[in-house]
């Protein structure tokens, strides 16, 4: 991350963040994995006072999960709607084992360098506390304003691990045939491709466009086990998110 380097507007909008906080059949794009996103989300849900730090925040979609703590925000700037400006190191200028709670969303990818960002995470927490973080496992590029990797489950573990957390919870999101479609419906098979096979992705196209929202609502009702995977993770090798919890255990 790099601070002088404003976030972009779109993490700002109303639309951006509903589409996050109440996905919708039919949303363009992204329906399929930011519902089940959401989904994942939900169990973390509390009215309990915490301290909780949104690192990387954009437009802080979650924050309802969240009704009764102080919650503050930290992200790169400038902006006079954070609690912190990310200084050139992706860092934030707060002591350490302040917070109860670290939450970080489609953040990490965008994250120059993953050790120093959870080493820091490490930092901040209070001993028992957590950290809740989702990234992508199968994702096209998407600069915000960087795009630097893509985790497996064992690798974002690997890597909390070193940072010094014990992982509590990991979880696959969007998988299998869901995931499939979810890509196929982001156009990741719309190229410039003629002939018969070009006219076939063309139709293909034409019935999302077309029928999306019953697409969606389909899978919703067929492929409930595809949607937050949290046990026999290895018979789901294709997945779009991860979600991971690692906690902070006193030494």
């Amino acid at each position: 991350m790099k601070a002088e380097i404003g976030r972009p507007k779109t993490l700002q909008d109303a639309k951006y963040n509903r589409q996050r906080w109440n996905p919708l059949p039919g949303d363009v794009g992204y329906y399929l994995h930011l519902s089940d996103l959401r989904i994942a989300l939900q169990p973390f849900a509390t009215d309990s006072s915490l301290t909780i730090l949104d690192y990387g925040c954009g437009g802080s979609p979650y924050r309802a999960l969240f009704p009764h703590a102080n919650y503050c925000r930290a992200d790169i700037g400038p902006s006079d709607d954070l609690d912190y400006e990310l200084d050139a190191t992706g860092s934030i200028h707060a002591p350490s084992a302040m917070f109860d709670l670290i939450l970080s969303t489609q953040v990490v990818e965008h994250v120059k360098d993953p050790a120093h960002y959870f080493a820091e995470c490490f930092r901040l927490l209070k001993n028992g506390g957590e950290l809740i973080c989702t990234t992508h496992g199968a994702f096209e590029d998407h600069g915000c304003p960087f795009d630097y990797q893509r985790w497996t489950t064992y690798g974002l573990q690997r890597d909390l691990e070193a940072a010094g957390f014990q992982v509590t919870g990991v979880s696959k999101l969007t998988t299998g045939p869901r995931a499939l479609i979810f890509l196929i419906d982001r156009g990741w098979l719309w190229g410039p491709v003629k002939g018969v096979l070009g006219m076939a992705l063309f139709l293909v196209r034409s019935f999302f466009k077309l029928f999306r929202s019953w697409i969606h609502r389909m899978c919703d009702i067929t492929l409930v086990d595809h949607r937050v995977v949290r046990d026999k993770l290895d018979d789901h090798p294709l997945y779009v998110g991860v979600l991971i919890v690692g906690t902070k255990v006193a030494e």
